[in-house]
């Protein structure tokens, strides 16, 4: 947690700077960059206001890249407030501006959005195959931290399936995956197989 405030103090910092010197794409990014973080810290509330002033600059900058990555994350918010059907349509925005511009990553992650907003949503099918696409474009890049969050939301949703052998198999991938990558997300996937009665 004190890494955490101290790399907001820095973003702040930052921010002050892009605004003296009337940089607005830097602090755009600075924007975006500190409701991230306060997303992660699960304070959906504080990263609102950022990453909406992060949305409108990206827009006012033409930085469409920018723009899809502060929908998605901005949808993130609204997901963990409960506000799902917002966040859906900001989801999608952002999938089809990751689709339009050709960004894989986004793409993948935008898609990871939709599958747990799909589960809010109790559209548990829907979930899956947007999971899958999402895990295909994932192992495509090599992009382990996408794989093993993917990885451990598909598998809590097919728990919900009752499809429990093919979730505990799942979230088992994913603390492979974190394990190897020494990320304390392993934790999440450890005591998830503990809730389901899961030795590993």
């Amino acid at each position: 947690m004190g890494e955490t405030r101290k790399a907001i103090s820095f973003c702040e910092q930052a921010l002050d700077i892009a605004r003296e010197l009337g940089d607005k794409r830097t602090e755009g990014s600075w924007l975006g960059d500190l409701g991230y973080i306060y997303l992660d810290l699960g304070e959906a509330l504080k990263a609102i206001p950022f990453c909406e002033q992060a949305l409108d600059i990206a827009r006012e900058v033409g930085d469409k890249r920018k723009e899809g990555l502060w929908l998605d994350n901005l949808g993130n918010a609204y997901l963990n407030l409960g506000e799902t059907l917002k966040a859906v349509s900001l989801i999608e925005q952002a999938l089809d501006i990751a689709r339009e511009v050709g960004d894989r990553r986004h793409q993948a992650g935008a898609l990871g959005s939709l599958g747990n907003a799909y589960t809010n949503l109790r559209k548990l099918h829907e979930a899956i195959g947007l999971y899958g696409q999402a895990l295909v474009i994932a192992r495509e890049l090599g992009d382990r931290g996408t794989e093993g969050t993917v990885l451990l939301d598909m598998g809590s949703t097919s728990y919900e399936l009752e499809e429990k052998d093919k979730a505990i198999e799942l979230v088992k991938q994913a603390l492979e995956i974190y394990a190897a990558m020494e990320s304390p997300a392993a934790e999440k996937a450890r005591n998830k197989l503990k809730e389901w009665g899961v030795k590993e």
